[in-house]
C-alpha cells in the first residue's frame, strides 16, 4: 500500500486571494482535500487518487496512485499494489489489468507482464507463472492476439 491511514477533524478554513479569486484552504481528513471557495469544504479524493494524513497538511490536491498500484474507491488514504498476475502501467489507475494469454508476472506492484519463453506457456489471463510443455514437446505461440499457443510434438499438434 502507498500512503498511511489516518483521520482528523475538519479545521476552520484559511482563505487567500490569487489573481482576485478567493480560495479556502482547510485541513481535512485523510482521503479528502479542500475544495475551492466559495463552497470550500472537504471533498473525497476520486478513485485513482489518495491523500494521507501527512499530505493533507502540505498538499491541496489528492495524489495520483503510482505505477503498479490502483484505487477503485472515493476518499482513500492509500493505493493498493496490483496483485501478482496483474499490472498497472498508468498513474492514477482505478484498477489493474490481467496479464494477457502467454504472459505472466509473479510479483505485486508490477507495471508490466513478461512473455513465457522457451518451453513454457500460459493459456490463461491473469497468471502468476508459466507452465512447461511435456517432455518431447515444444511450445509455439499463436499468431492471433489473445489466443493460446500450443505444445507440439514433431508433426503432431496437441493443445494442453
Amino acid at each position: 500500500m502507498f500512503g498511511t491511514s489516518a483521520s482528523a477533524p475538519d479545521s476552520p478554513p484559511t482563505t487567500f486571494v490569487v489573481d482576485g479569486l478567493l480560495y479556502a484552504v482547510q485541513i481535512c481528513e485523510g482521503g479528502t482535500f479542500s475544495g475551492p471557495a466559495p463552497s470550500g469544504g472537504c471533498r473525497p479524493c476520486d478513485p485513482g487518487t489518495y491523500m494521507t494524513l501527512f499530505q493533507r497538511e502540505t498538499n491541496a490536491l489528492c495524489e495520483t496512485c503510482p505505477l503498479g498500484s490502483f484505487q477503485s474507491a472515493f476518499g482513500q488514504t492509500t493505493c493498493e499494489e496490483c496483485a501478482a498476475g496483474r499490472f498497472s502501467n498508468e498513474r492514477g489507475a482505478r484498477d489493474c489489468q490481467d496479464c494477457a494469454i502467454g504472459k505472466h508476472n509473479n510479483r505485486t506492484g508490477a507495471t508490466a507482464c513478461v512473455d513465457c519463453t522457451g518451453l513454457q506457456f500460459q493459456f490463461n489471463k491473469g497468471s502468476k507463472d508459466c507452465s512447461t510443455c511435456p517432455d518431447g514437446q515444444y511450445y509455439r505461440a499463436s499468431e492471433r492476439l489473445n489466443e493460446a499457443g500450443e505444445c507440439l510434438v514433431r508433426g503432431l499438434q496437441s493443445r494442453i
